[in-house]
């Protein structure tokens, strides 16, 4: 009966997606091209397909606006997925979509050139034009429509501002456009998209661009793709914006993320940058780690070298989010290339320069680390000439600038080995190839977000065939960070997962999300309002009912479905029997949801209702824990009555002990003493059959709810303070 988690929109029936086509084959071929294994070409196209029944059906004319989320992991290929989804659309019916490829020109023009290479429309009856609003191309309605009567497909690909949004939305108000089914993927959905002025009952502009293109399509399936939903998931379910379904895609094999760089193994990749050296690159000297990070990127790079493995790889500097540290920093940096190219160049085993034997100390420590993870190293006498022509002749003259201000990216397309230095630019969505060496001494000085912090892990990625050679040089507070966001982004996924497998809505999942880190919060407090649910030792009751005759009669057969099923023992708390109580002992939480508690319907004002009992749920299974429920229906002979309050409240409901000596039977000790099981550790369920003084012929179910502080101390791994018992999550 809740409203909470009503839906916004009206879901349409699954139709039958066709799973072959040429548009199909067409992407099967670029994903192999483009190293994607045959097992995980057929994995994306499981998902595309599953997604592509959730939006509408092109063969029905009825109205129909649906949202999505597309979740996937930071570096894992999201790309493909939604490109394959793209795919699968068009030999299903669709004609048109539009990808909305990024915030800067720069990640518009990086999908845009990530699209052009998978459909390269070289199989037969597979026709697609791609228009950019970075390339500057005309997306007139007519020019758009004159693709589609031709028989072509049309991707459209726009700058992530309200400015361009604008302008696809008037492309719709052609009648013939508006006709079409229109597929929408906002790439990086969780940035800038979300609605950032909510707290003020207003709208931001992309938002409300954003909003409006899909709105202004007659029928249209708007999907947010990200590898960090927490933004996406935590606002209201009544935003426009909030997916009416989701999907998780799970990395592809040789995916190395969380998991592998800051799991239990962690300190087989990770290396420490000292908490007095994390702001000397930003200032006067260069502190020790970073000479090291730079050692073990030529190191590593002649290790490869001598592998066989003959790609770019490159190396990553991200000091600051401040375009004046980037060239301070990159000034250092060259002043080091410099110095170590000269060596290099005249670099001769029979007569080494004096300096020389300074910077080969510097490799022979790298080597040595490497030799933890590195299997089969050729001696250092055999690599060190590797190691020379890697710094004089693959790596570029300089570092490589990318941020706001100057984007140097493209110069590294002429060399072997990079070192690119930048802050927000690379952090998110830009793909950094062959990365090995990370130098990260960037650190919050206050609370940051979850998914900020998460997006600039570049280090991510496929990279098993070389991750021996990885390193990610960071402080101890950021490793921490890391390990702690590894087990909340497991728990978001296990959350999401169990929830979609019990055939549970996305609209209906708790908004609670784990918190394992005080310096973090998971997303922008200008988009999602965040609270606090309490937890504690103690009874929670129910406080007002709901009045419909119908719900009344309901709620009772439930009730009494329920007793029959569980054969409670009637029970007398007092010698004179007028305190007699039906009891069914240690029944899994787990069973008493499913038998009776989700069957009821409650009042979304009542003490005890559908989304408490909801947080209640995901804080045990947060924890793997099904408590033991003592199931008891009070009076269960005679029932009970109270008197009334205003708005369908009631008075105490919880009947108080009539006993001066708790020794003295005869009378009753109270409600909240009644317990069962040994050291008061089961929850217990009470239910009430009470009527209201002047409406005698209507019992309503009632509940009271104890909390044992035994399975509060169950749950402590998500307390954020015990003292208090309160688990920290956030929602709506």
């Amino acid at each position: 009966m809740t409203a909470y988690y009503t839906m916004s929109v009206e879901k349409p029936l699954p139709w039958p997606v066709k799973v072959d086509g040429p548009y199909k084959e067409m992407m099967v071929e670029s994903l192999i091209r483009n190293d994607l294994p045959a097992n995980a070409v057929d994995t994306t196209f499981n998902n595309a397909s599953e997604i592509l029944t959730q939006c509408p059906d092109p063969s029905d004319q009825n109205t129909v606006s649906r949202k999505g989320l597309m979740i996937g992991k930071v570096q894992s290929g999201k790309t493909s997925n939604f490109l394959s989804l793209i795919a699968l659309s068009f030999d299903n019916g669709y004609k048109l979509a539009i990808v909305i490829g990024g915030v800067t020109n720069d990640l518009v023009k990086q999908n845009t050139d990530s699209i052009r290479d998978y459909f390269d429309n070289n199989k037969p009856g597979a026709n697609t034009v791609i228009l950019s609003s970075s390339d500057k191309d005309d997306i007139s309605s007519e020019i758009v429509k004159q693709h589609i009567k031709n028989d072509k497909r049309v991707i459209l690909v726009l700058l992530k501002s309200a400015n361009r949004l604008e302008g696809a939305e008037s492309l719709f108000d052609d009648t013939y456009l508006n006709s079409l089914p229109v597929l929408i993927i906002d790439d990086e959905g969780d940035q800038a998209t979300p609605n950032t002025k909510v707290k003020k009952g207003g709208q931001s502009s992309t938002y409300q661009a954003a909003m409006n293109l899909a709105k202004h399509i007659n029928r249209v399936c708007f999907i947010s793709v990200t590898a960090t939903p927490q933004a996406n998931f935590l606002i209201s379910v009544f935003d426009e914006l909030s997916p009416d379904f989701g999907k998780l895609i799970t990395p592809g094999e040789g995916y190395c993320g969380l998991d592998v760089f800051h799991g239990t193994d962690q300190d087989r990749y990770i290396r420490r940058i000292e908490d007095e050296e994390k702001n000397d690159l930003l200032e006067e000297g260069t502190p020790e780690s970073f000479y090291r990070s730079l050692s073990d990127f030529f190191v590593g790079a002649a290790i490869l070298r001598s592998r066989g493995d003959e790609k770019k790889h490159s190396m990553l500097v991200h000091p600051s989010q401040r375009v004046t540290d980037h060239d301070t920093v990159g000034m250092k940096i060259n002043s080091i290339l410099r110095r170590w190219k000269t060596l290099a160049e005249s670099y001769s085993p029979e007569q080494l320069d004096t300096s020389f034997l300074t910077l080969r100390k510097r490799f022979q420590k790298s080597y040595e680390d490497f030799k933890t993870t590195c299997d089969g190293l050729l001696p250092y006498e055999l690599l060190e000439p590797l190691i020379v022509k890697c710094i004089a002749r693959e790596c570029g003259p300089r570092c490589w600038i990318c941020n706001s201000q100057q984007d140097e990216m493209k110069q590294g397309r002429d060399f072997d080995l990079n070192i690119y230095v930048g802050g927000n630019l690379l952090q998110r969505g830009m793909v950094v190839k062959g990365l090995t060496v990370t130098y990260i001494p960037r650190c919050a000085k206050t609370i940051t977000t979850t998914d900020t912090t998460e997006q600039r892990a570049r280090w991510f990625g496929y990279r098993s065939d070389y991750l021996d050679v990885c390193r990610v040089y960071m402080t101890i507070k950021v490793q921490s960070e890391y390990y702690d966001i590894r087990k909340d982004d497991e728990d978001l996924w296990r959350t999401i997962s169990n929830a979609l497998d019990r055939g549970v809505t996305f609209k209906e999942i708790p908004r609670i999300l784990k918190n394992s880190n005080d310096s973090l919060t998971p997303t922008r407090k200008n988009i999602v309002s965040t609270c606090k649910v309490s937890i504690s030792e103690g009874w929670r009751q129910s406080n007002c009912v709901i009045k419909d005759p119908a719900v009344i009669e309901h709620n009772l057969e439930i009730s009494t479905a329920y007793q029959q099923e569980t054969h409670p023992i009637l029970t007398s708390f007092s010698s004179n029997n007028t305190q007699n109580h039906a009891v069914a002992l240690s029944r899994l939480l787990s069973n008493v949801r499913n038998d009776f508690l989700d069957k009821l319907w409650l009042s979304d004002e009542s003490n005890i209702n559908e989304a408490v009992l909801n947080d209640l749920y995901t804080i045990f299974e947060k924890s793997n824990v099904d408590p033991l429920v003592d199931v008891v229906w009070m009076r269960n002979d005679i029932g009970e009555e109270r008197g009334p309050k205003e708005n369908d409240g009631f008075v105490q409901l919880l009947q108080g002990t009539n006993a001066k000596d708790p020794d003295d039977r005869d009378k009753y000790l109270g409600d909240r003493d009644i317990r069962f099981s040994p050291d008061n550790q089961n929850l217990i369920l009470q239910i009430h059959r009470m009527r209201l003084r002047g409406e005698p012929n209507n019992e309503h179910i009632v509940l009271a709810l104890y909390i044992s502080d035994y399975y509060i101390k169950k749950i402590t791994p998500l307390i954020e303070n015990e003292d208090e018992h309160e688990h920290s999550t956030e929602q709506e």
